[in-house]
């Protein structure tokens, strides 16, 4: 699809009624909440965004972006890049949903390498060296093989458009 067409694509789905919404498939209506979002958060940052969006919104916001970084860089990124000011929430955001078996297993790598997800201080990094270094220090890579399989059974997308079909009215 070309970038006009793309653009027109996402101008329809910031003016869908909610009954349009409700009619969507699951990978039409993310694309649609996806596009109404972006448009309200405009080029605000991820910390800007977490006050900015509340309720179901929000509770979108924090499952789309721990879904988005875990799934194409793993978790190391999400808790070191501009994701991290989402991650004290992430526990409640992942039971919000119901991906319980995701929460489970990031509330067991976290507890067994002592990660804080309330206080990241320790994989605070300024620059890719000292990112390799943090991805160095925690099995990152077996979370993210772990993670691979869940997502594979159980995605967290698909609960997330569960969700936003129940609170459709908020987006």
């Amino acid at each position: 699809m070309g970038i006009f067409a793309r653009r027109k694509r996402e101008k329809h789905y910031t003016t869908m009624s909610i009954e349009e919404l409700r009619m969507l498939n699951n990978e039409e209506l993310r694309d649609a909440v996806s596009a109404r979002m972006m448009k309200e958060a405009g080029r605000r940052e991820v910390a800007q965004c977490l006050n900015l969006f509340t309720g179901a919104r929000r509770v979108f916001y924090i499952a789309s972006l721990y879904e988005a970084e875990v799934s194409t860089d793993g978790l190391c990124r999400f808790l070191v890049g501009p994701g991290r000011s989402a991650t004290g929430y992430i526990m409640d955001t992942l039971r919000e949903i119901h991906a319980t078996r995701h929460a489970e297993l990031l509330r067991k790598f976290t507890s067994d390498n002592g990660i804080d997800l309330d206080d990241l201080g320790d994989l605070r990094i300024e620059n890719s060296w000292e990112y390799e270094d943090v991805k160095g220090r925690y099995p990152f890579d077996i979370f993210n093989e772990k993670f691979q399989k869940l997502y594979d059974k159980e995605s967290i997308d698909s609960r997330l458009m569960q969700y936003v079909r129940n609170h459709i009215e908020e987006f």
